[in-house]
């Protein structure tokens, strides 16, 4: 039916994006101080749903929401309003990647008008950068370096689901505004918290895996800590070098 009919996908749309007021808004459970629009409810509901839900709801959303303009929009303000849920519960899941609703992201952020407006209103940047460095604060000793053997290592591949973020940071900063655009005083404010917060991000790098001179015995292996600053540092520095393009 949404793929056939655009006079049914656009009666869906309206409801399933109904602000908060309307008589289709939700409360969950697990978030009883909000009422949720339906489009919102899926986002934030997604891994407490059975397999074969979640498979459907994830079709209905690409083809009921995402083929038109104005609800994409609406849907990516959602996902950047609700991404620290989001991604806490991604990295929590235990069912396969290819089910979840993060799959949304790269056709979501990569659509450079509504990067731009996700950066600019929404402060994008800044909140998924954020959401990065705090699970990265979660490997630091107190006081000492990342540890980051356990954490790349885990069996539940919990850091492959955090790369996740840096993933969609890249999206975000693929396509920067021309360089014949203005930026308004907005946009240079939020790409700014942004920058700063990744910035807080490479200080956090500091440490990882010194090299010292060895004087009182001959080391017979050497640390292989570094193979996990390098998986580490690879996606950081495409996005620092795609924040020095923008900037």
């Amino acid at each position: 039916m949404l793929k056939k009919h655009s006079g049914f996908r656009a009666v869906f749309i309206s409801i399933a994006q109904a602000n908060e007021g309307a008589q289709s808004t939700i409360q969950l459970p697990h978030i009883p101080e909000q009422k949720l629009s339906i489009c919102e409810a899926i986002l934030v509901n997604d891994v407490k749903m059975w397999k074969a839900v979640r498979k459907v709801w994830l079709n209905v959303v690409i083809e009921g929401i995402m083929k038109d303009y104005e609800a994409k929009h609406v849907l990516a303000q959602n996902y950047v309003k609700h991404y620290n849920r989001i991604m806490a519960d991604f990295v929590g899941d235990d069912q396969e990647t290819d089910i979840s609703i993060t799959n949304l992201s790269v056709q979501i952020f990569t659509v450079p008008t509504i990067a731009h407006n996700l950066v600019e209103f929404h402060n994008a940047f800044h909140i998924m950068a954020e959401y990065f460095r705090t699970e990265l604060q979660e490997q630091k000793t107190d006081g000492g370096p990342l540890l980051l053997e356990q954490w790349m290592e885990d069996r539940h591949n919990e850091y492959d689901r955090v790369h996740h973020v840096l993933l969609d940071l890249q999206y975000l900063l693929s396509k920067p505004p021309a360089v014949t655009d203005t930026w308004s005083e907005k946009m240079r404010q939020s790409f700014y918290a942004g920058a700063q917060t990744f910035i807080r991000i490479l200080a956090a790098f500091q440490g990882i895996d010194p090299h010292r001179r060895e004087t009182h015995q001959h080391v017979e292996f050497e640390s292989g800590e570094w193979e996990h600053v390098h998986k580490l540092a690879e996606p950081v520095w495409t996005i620092e070098e795609r924040d020095i393009a923008v900037s």
